[in-house]
């Protein structure tokens, strides 16, 4: 039984790779984008659980991708997720 539908953003492809081999398959179904762009396309053709997005990425970054899932179904969660972060992007983020 899928617990969880997922839908994990981030431009690095070892993160995706990695991401998605370690969620249990059993339990949680993934789907990985490598860009906002990417993910708005999997949103509209099928409704996730929750977003899972890397912060910083280039074109579009996590905070303007939050904005942009928001709109196409403010009701999914989106956790931003970042190895370099600080408190105003942090603050940024809440709003």
């Amino acid at each position: 039984m899928i617990l969880a539908k997922i839908l994990y953003v981030d431009d690095r492809g070892s993160a995706r790779e990695l991401f998605a081999r370690q969620m249990n398959p059993q339990k949680y179904e993934v789907a990985v984008a490598a860009s906002v762009v990417e993910a708005e396309t999997i949103l509209q053709a099928q409704k996730p659980d929750v977003i899972i997005t890397d912060l910083l990425m280039p074109d579009v970054d996590g905070l303007e991708g939050l904005a942009r899932f928001q709109k196409i179904d403010p009701d999914i969660p989106v956790v931003l997720i970042t190895a370099f972060g600080t408190v105003e992007t942090a603050v940024e983020a809440m709003k």
